[in-house]
């Protein structure tokens, strides 16, 4: 019952060797965690948290403490530089007899509440994962590989995001907030579009690709997925030009895989390709018009294979989702770092208004 648990911040002097045995324990079973790691860090921490049911602790997690050369690791092996001064959150674990009770969300509750900066977490388990969505991180960056061959991934919970919307009760949602963005600052826009992108685009579709679609079956969707990025990799392209044609190559030239430009299939390029066949063919016809979305995570982000007597290219949907995500944060990097006047800016701007305010989607 729910009534025999205690969730608690761990006192001083609480995190006796008893105490921490049995927390590694309870690591230890759920598997996701690398035990010595643990071992050194755990008593380390800014914050822990303890479940106690009766006498016995029964699940756990923390706020570990700073670690900038381990933070500036993950920041780069993602893609996804960030301040290596953030704490990282972690260790939420429940014993295997005492799961099904919530435990996890009210473990990660306690902890944010007495920690309200910005964190950050990493992890390739699903369950971890599905905590962090509901506590407010994010997905970021790209994929990469563990030493356990495991597919791991970062997530973030910004505290300055938090800070903004609360500053101006801003929703995230256009209809509740556009009367308030003319007033936000050229830093302010940024992290709002950054916020904007992440809820509406990046997010949703990290959750299709991690719970919809199976790498081996064909998925409903897998062409969901598919126009619904190409559309954001268009619209992302569309802020960083102005407001040109074809932004969508635009923002594959500038932020993403080089084999776009690069590399032909026949007279087009992949990034044409990827207009032509994937982008417009699923916009209009509801079908790539030749080639697809194929592989799994890790595996080759390009493929041409001929089918019917045509040459198709087969673009990894992980691969393409991660070479986006990556090169979003590259673009919201250089638009911080812009000076003012600068035609990114000035770009990013004209649409911003245009589009976020004036409610012109053209």
């Amino acid at each position: 019952m729910a009534d025999d648990y205690r969730v608690i911040l761990a006192g001083a002097g609480e995190l006796t060797p008893a105490v921490v045995e049995r927390c590694l324990a309870i690591l230890k079973r759920g598997g996701a965690v690398d035990i010595p790691s643990a071992t050194r860090e755990l008593p380390l921490a800014q914050l822990v948290v303890l479940v106690w049911h009766r006498e016995t602790v029964v699940g756990l997690g923390a706020v570990k403490r700073i670690r900038e050369r381990y933070a500036a690791d993950k920041g780069t092996k993602s893609g996804t530089p960030f301040d290596p001064k953030t704490p990282e959150f972690g260790y939420v674990a429940v014993d295997d007899d005492h799961q099904g009770q919530g435990l996890s969300k009210k473990i990660a509750n306690l902890l944010l509440e007495n920690n309200t900066g910005t964190l950050f977490s990493t992890t390739y388990n699903d369950r971890m994962k599905s905590v962090l969505r509901q506590c407010g991180f994010e997905r970021r960056g790209r994929h990469w590989r563990g030493v356990d061959r495991d597919l791991l991934t970062l997530w973030i919970r910004d505290g300055t995001r938090r800070d903004l919307a609360t500053r101006h009760q801003l929703r995230g949602s256009l209809d509740y907030d556009r009367e308030k963005l003319p007033g936000l600052t050229l830093p302010e826009r940024i992290a709002y579009f950054e916020w904007r992108v992440s809820r509406v685009a990046i997010n949703p579709l990290e959750r299709i690709l991690a719970t919809e679609i199976e790498p081996t079956a064909e998925s409903s969707a897998l062409l969901l997925f598919g126009v619904s990025l190409c559309c954001a990799i268009e619209a992302a392209g569309r802020f960083l030009t102005g407001g040109d044609d074809f932004p969508l190559q635009a923002f594959l030239a500038r932020y993403m895989h080089r084999d776009f430009g690069q590399k032909k299939l026949g007279a087009d390029t992949y990034g044409d390709v990827l207009r032509k066949h994937f982008r417009n063919g699923l916009a209009h016809g509801f079908a790539v018009s030749h080639g697809g979305f194929e592989g799994a995570p890790g595996q080759d982000y390009f493929r041409v294979r001929t089918v019917a007597g045509v040459d198709t290219l087969e673009i990894n949907p992980t691969s393409l989702f991660d070479d986006f995500a990556v090169g979003f944060e590259s673009y919201a990097a250089d638009l911080r770092k812009a000076a003012p006047g600068d035609a990114l800016l000035v770009a990013f701007d004209r649409v911003f208004t245009r589009v976020f305010i004036d409610g012109n989607w053209r």
